[in-house]
Formats: C-alpha cells, structure tokens, sequence
C-alpha cells in the first residue's frame, strides 16, 4: 500500500532508495498501531525507535540519526492524513546511551545461551562464554548500576540469578571461571515503586529480549515478567500480528514475538 510513496520519497529526498522497504515497513507499523486499540502504544513506539537503530542505522550507515529517519519515514505515513504525533510522547526514549544499552544486555544474554547449549563445557571449549559474560557483567555493572536504581541494573541481577543457577553444577570450567557473579545490591522489583518511565523502559527491554528467545522460561518464572507479559506483551501484539502478510505462519506461536515481525528486517 504505501510502497510507491515511501519508493519515490527515499529516492527524491533522502537520495537513498535502500531504505524504501524499511520506510514501507515503519509506515505499516505505524498504521497498524494507530488502528489497534488493543495495543500498548508506549512500548510499540519505543520498540519502534530502537529496531530503526539497530536494525536500519546501523545496518545501512545512514548519515541520519534515529530521530531524524523517524520523522522523514512519518512524513510519509502523515500523507496518507494520519497523526503524525502517534509516539510523540515518546521521544525522550530516542536515546543511543539507552540503545547501547539493551544491545550489551542482548549480547550478554547471547553468549550465556551460547554456554547453555554448548555440550562441550569445558576449559578448552566453550567456557570461554560463560568467562565472556563474567567479565561483562562487571564492567557493565559499573555502567548500568551507577544510579539508585534503573531496569539495566535490574537485569544485571536477573542475570546474575539465571548465572548463578547454571554455574553450580558446573565443574568443568575451572577456577577462572567464578560459580557465581557478584550482586548489585539492587532492591527487587516487586518491593520497590517503578516509575512510570522506567516501567516502559523496562517493558521494552523484557520483549526485546523475548524478541531474541533469550531465557523465556527463566523469564516466565519470575512473578514480575508475567505481569509485564501480561500487562504489555499480550493480546495487542497478537492484533497487530494480524495486519503483518509475512508473519502469519507465527500467529500461533509467540504472542509476545509478533510486533517484531511485523517490522523484521532480514
């Protein structure tokens, strides 16, 4: 539907029609978040920004940022007599710092499913990802972990649990490898008031990392993920899922997957 208009926008005023299809793909997303009423438009709209960094910027080395491309992709979408505000209220989460961010958490949670899998666990093999996440986990900790509290601190110890609960029974990594990561000292999720942003904050997080397969049935263990799956990850992504042509051999599979879909760049 909205191919010819995104096809002669990039070529005649971003002089780059490799982004077409992805200015195709943000102006359906949007579309389809506008018309759903069942859809959780904070963490849709934050999900947004972040898969046009990661997935478009930094695959095609555009000259603009994620904000500037947003705003020429909705030009687009505003044509066609739509709100051009639709995730207005968002943008203080256009941030490459948060960005940056939920992409170590990614790679951290990679390399241990990478260890988790690995039938070679041993000191010669693949250990060296269990060792890999041990030394990130600390240096990331000085990073996340500097505030009071923030949802990437709060990961960290999520994943600490899930290293944790691994790495004793493992005997065969030896002693560089610790058995256990030290804690931050982080309050609990379930004992502390979130604020609101950090809450939206931390519900992209969490179906970012559902994105990625990372740890869903850690994940579904813990009392605060179901809240969360349920509060935002839940029947709206299934909605949206319906107006996606190209994912509609998942529509059974994973509800909270089917946002990312509907936008995947392959």
């Amino acid at each position: 539907m909205f191919t010819e208009n995104c096809k002669y926008y990039c070529s005649n005023e971003l002089s780059d029609p490799s982004l077409t299809n992805d200015c195709e793909r943000t102006v359906t997303y949007l579309s389809s978040l506008s018309d759903n009423i069942y859809q959780s438009r904070a963490r849709s709209c934050i999900y947004l920004y972040y898969w046009l960094y990661k997935d478009v910027l930094k695959k095609n080395e555009s000259k603009y940022d994620t904000s500037k491309l947003y705003q020429k992709f909705l030009s687009v979408y505003a044509e066609y007599g739509n709100d051009s505000k639709l995730c207005d209220d968002y943008k203080e989460y256009i941030n490459k710092n948060i960005f940056e961010k939920i992409e170590k958490l990614i790679n951290l949670y990679e390399d241990f499913q990478k260890f988790e899998n690995s039938s070679q666990k041993t000191k010669d093999q693949d250990c060296k990802y269990a060792k890999t996440c041990s030394d990130s986990y600390n240096l990331y900790a000085k990073d996340f972990c500097s505030d009071n509290w923030n949802p990437f601190c709060v990961e960290l110890e999520n994943f600490k649990e899930r290293y944790d609960a691994v790495m004793k029974s493992i005997t065969t990594c030896g002693e560089e490898v610790p058995l256990t990561l030290p804690s931050m000292g982080g309050n609990s999720i379930a004992t502390i008031s979130v604020p609101v942003v950090m809450a939206l904050l931390m519900s992209t997080i969490l179906f970012i990392l559902y994105k990625f397969k990372l740890s869903p049935s850690w994940m579904q263990n813990r009392v605060r993920s179901t809240k969360i799956i349920q509060d935002y990850i839940g029947q709206e992504e299934y909605e949206l899922h319906q107006t996606s042509e190209a994912s509609k051999t998942n529509a059974k599979a994973r509800p909270y997957n089917l946002a990312y879909q509907s936008v995947e760049c392959t």
